[in-house]
């Protein structure tokens, strides 16, 4: 009886063994046809991103043909930067006497992109809704162009962003509130476009904000009290606007501010006490204005000269 049980089993043993080395075979085949795909696929990118940035007209035609015959991507053309698989992670065109519209770029393109900066050329055109799919952008600077339209809401949608940057284009329309999605936004700058409306109170939401500009537009309303959240800040510039009401004292909660520039408004009311809790400030800026009644005294000034309130 254990011979016939004996005789059973080493015919199964061997068919396992054969079924093991056949599966491990086929993983590895599997794993070389992964590893093949995705180089593939890799490469495939690289020469979309390469057209892409070819068809901007934002580089040299002797890069493109240095692209089209040495390179098989553009990750060695001037003001680009690549990871380790290849795809673009930069674009920095700073102040190259760039022309033409943004919509040029092809931004679905770029699904790894960390970084864009076209600020100081000549650029025009809106800003396209499409940059919203950018979901690893980390710095986004395009100051200093013609740039007209809206700020897009699909901006807010990019929830990695640390620095905006817009300012010195002719961006009209209102702040969207979808801006204060941007938890990890430190600087946001839109001074010196045409923007218009009040100062949306999910700027409130940016807890880690320290540089906020929003200086020469048309921005009007009150100043949302619920500025005084923004406990990181050290520069708030709300100046040369059509903003109205009171200094909300809430802006005394602001611990770490070391300028605050509120002058050539329409802000009326009286200085809040508590504006002398912020020991930090340095500059201080309050002049064309409506304001009335004393200096406080928390403010510790002996004399005006020295002060342009």
């Amino acid at each position: 009886m254990a011979t016939t049980s004996l005789s059973i089993s080493i015919p199964i043993l061997a068919i396992w063994a054969i079924w093991i080395l056949l599966c491990r075979k086929c993983l590895d085949n599997a794993l070389q046809q992964l590893v093949v795909a995705a180089s593939g696929s890799s490469h495939a990118l690289q020469l979309k991103q390469a057209k892409a940035l070819q068809e901007t007209g934002w580089w040299p035609s002797t890069t493109h043909a240095q692209a089209s015959s040495n390179y098989s991507s553009a990750c060695h053309w001037d003001g680009i930067t690549c990871n380790a698989g290849g795809s673009i992670t930069t674009i920095d065109r700073f102040d190259q006497g760039l022309r033409g519209q943004l919509i040029k770029l092809k931004f679905s393109f770029f699904p790894n992109l960390v970084s864009l900066d076209l600020r100081w050329n000549s650029l025009t055109g809106c800003i396209p809704l499409e940059i919203g799919i950018l979901k690893n952008l980390v710095y986004l600077r395009l100051s200093f162009n013609m740039l007209v339209g809206p700020i897009p809401s699909t901006l807010g949608h990019l929830t990695n962003l640390n620095t905006l940057g817009l300012s010195r284009n002719k961006i009209n329309g209102f702040i969207p509130p979808g801006i204060g999605m941007l938890k990890n936004l430190t600087f946001l700058y839109l001074f010196s476009n045409m923007l218009v409306g009040p100062i949306p109170s999910t700027l409130g939401h940016l807890i880690n904000l320290e540089y906020l500009d929003l200086h020469q537009n048309k921005i009007n309303g009150f100043i949302p009290p619920e500025i005084g959240m923004l406990k990181n800040l050290t520069s708030l510039n709300l100046s040369l606007k059509m903003l109205v009401g009171p200094i909300p004292s809430t802006l005394g909660h602001l611990t770490n501010l070391e300028y605050l520039d509120l002058h050539q408004n329409k802000i009326n009311g009286s200085i809040p006490p508590k504006i002398g809790m912020l020991k930090n400030l340095i500059s201080l800026y309050l002049s064309s204005n409506m304001l009335v009644g004393p200096i406080p005294s928390t403010l510790g000034i002996k004399s005006m000269d020295p002060f342009p309130l």
